[in-house]
């Protein structure tokens, strides 16, 4: 892991604040995609969001005081038991409509 590491820090080292910031907040979707699934297998939904007003959370939530802020929310909950598009029919696309495949 020291190798991982001092290869991280050095590569951190030669990003300016802003590209450092761009890179953090990229690595919270890995999280936020760990969340999600273990969520789903336990049952729970969730909904990631973004365009929700930062600031506010920051200042809500106190992140600035601790060098934050927010990237992503990501409510989660169980459905109601009357929700009824819950059980209406998903359209889902035929595969070859989204995958391309490459030799």
């Amino acid at each position: 892991m020291d190798g991982l590491r001092g290869m991280m820090l050095g590569s951190l080292a030669q990003m300016d604040e802003a590209a450092v910031h761009t890179w953090a907040a990229k690595q919270c979707y890995i999280a936020l995609g760990n969340f999600m699934t273990a969520a789903a297998l336990v049952g729970i939904d969730t909904c990631p969001m973004e365009g929700f007003v930062r600031e506010k959370f920051d200042e809500i939530l106190d992140l600035s005081a601790q060098g934050l802020t927010a990237v992503v929310c990501c409510p989660a909950g169980y459905r109601a038991a009357d929700d009824k598009y819950a059980s209406m029919a998903k359209i889902r696309w035929d595969k070859s409509a989204v995958v391309e495949h490459r030799a």
